[in-house]
């Protein structure tokens, strides 16, 4: 006679014919079913059946509080169901918790664990490549750890020594190989940089900064995603310094160069072009905004570079093409109707190949700072701005086929709503682009009855 043993964990799959428990049988819709659930019910679920235990314990202590795990330890008697717990945690946040540190000791108190962050400090483990014996558990290269950190600071501060929130609580340890990086920097000028910086560029704290920048020293020692440069950088020495870094990671020195990188340019001799040829060779992403500094008598506008400028402007890409996403501010001049068409003359085809970056999104911020105010509603924006098809033909020359494109306002009466209005109208005239444009290699305009 056979004999049939049970599972002391019956299968989701037991609980039904209708679609419902079909659906519920299949794992993966289950977990997501799961992951969309509240803490309160999935505490409430891990005891509802031995079927589902697991799959709800996965998604109820992947990512933990460590404020909420000790609970769980004082509520948990038993030593191997709290091993099993801990087991699961991938993710921690330690808070305000100044018991445990954020080092390489975590991992060994979560096993599982991948990542961890404290305020913003962030800790990733990143296994390296195994060896060429796969059967031997031991025969593994060193394991890299990447702590990703935030800081908000000022320029003299950015010239300094970096790493400074986690010397007292590192635990060294032969067997891991910590790589350290910044996840975002926000980097401003204080009041006394400002004070100093009246009479131009020639202080000793932007000096060091750009000496920091140039030389991989300093803030730029480590790898940086993301830098926001909340003050003015004029673009004649931005062009100059930038081009430098471009010739030396070109001849092979490593320097850091930010992910992304948010700045705010005064602009000398309308080279608002050339700085985007370089920039387009050292980044992935680009973004240029109008940064007001406060009334200055005498002081010229930021942004000098117009529309027309900036398309005119013959387009060099050779430099290198790893930029993906642009935002440019570029200056509206205060136009007539009869001259909507000063853009006519621009010779951009969309097809042609110099012009094209292959961009992922890209932006142009319209500054209306410098224009009367009659000129700065909705209204009178679309009424005087130049003509939209030539916008678009320009911003398509260097965006491509598969790039997302927006048109953002700045000095108008209502930047939001001036912003979505001529979005919509850029987007209507790039898709007449499209479609007046000649027919290519499979590909056939349609024309319906």
């Amino acid at each position: 006679m056979t004999r049939y043993i049970a599972s002391p964990f019956p299968s989701p799959l037991y609980i039904g014919s209708s679609a419902a428990a079909r659906v519920w049988s299949i794992k993966h819709i289950r977990v997501s079913i799961l992951e969309n659930l509240s803490i309160s019910d999935l505490a409430s679920n891990l005891r509802l059946s031995r079927g589902i235990f697991h799959d709800v314990a996965r998604v109820l202590y992947r990512s933990m509080d460590y404020v909420n795990y000790e609970q769980v330890q004082k509520a948990c008697t038993n030593v191997r169901r709290l091993r099993y717990y801990t087991n699961l945690i991938r993710h921690i946040n330690l808070g305000d918790s100044l018991e445990v540190y954020l080092n390489q000791s975590l991992f060994n108190a979560f096993p599982s664990l991948r990542s961890a962050d404290r305020d913003d400090e962030h800790l990733i483990l990143q296994d390296q490549s195994p060896s060429s014996s796969p059967d031997d558990p031991l025969s593994f290269t060193r394991t890299k750890m990447i702590l990703w950190e935030r800081y908000h600071d000022s320029l003299d501060i950015a010239c300094g020594y970096y790493f400074r929130d986690l010397v007292g609580h590192k635990i060294p340890m032969d067997e891991w190989e910590v790589d350290r990086r910044i996840s975002y920097t926000f980097i401003y000028e204080d009041e006394e940089y400002t004070s100093l910086s009246a009479n131009g560029e020639s202080t000793f704290v932007l000096n060091s900064f750009y000496k920091c920048w140039n030389e991989g020293t300093g803030l730029f020692e480590s790898i940086i995603d993301e830098l926001d440069l909340s003050c003015v950088l004029t673009s004649r020495r931005l062009l100059r310094e930038m081009t430098d870094i471009y010739q030396k990671q070109k001849d092979g020195k490593d320097i850091s160069m930010p992910r992304k990188l948010r700045l705010a340019i005064f602009e000398e001799d309308d080279n608002l072009t050339c700085l985007t040829e370089v920039f387009s060779g050292i980044l992935e992403e680009l973004e240029m905004y109008y940064y007001f500094t406060g009334p200055v008598d005498g002081q010229p506008p930021l942004t000098t570079t117009t529309i027309h400028s900036f398309f005119s402007k013959s387009l060099n890409w050779s430099i290198g093409n790893k930029l993906k996403s642009l935002t440019v501010l570029l200056k509206v001049e205060e136009l007539s109707p009869d001259t909507r068409g000063s853009l006519d003359d621009l010779n951009l085809d969309h097809s042609d190949k110099r012009h094209l970056l292959n961009l992922e999104k890209f932006t142009i911020t319209l500054d209306f700072h410098q224009l009367p105010t009659s000129q700065k509603s909705l209204e009178g924006v679309l009424d005087r701005n130049p003509d939209m098809s030539q916008i678009a033909k320009g911003m398509v020359a260097m965006g491509g086929t598969g790039c997302v494109y927006t048109l953002d306002a700045t000095g108008s009466e209502n930047d939001k709503e001036v912003g979505k209005g001529l979005t919509k109208a850029l987007k209507v005239e790039i898709m007449r682009l499209w479609v007046d444009s000649p027919a290519e290699i499979g590909w056939e305009h349609v024309k319906t009855k």
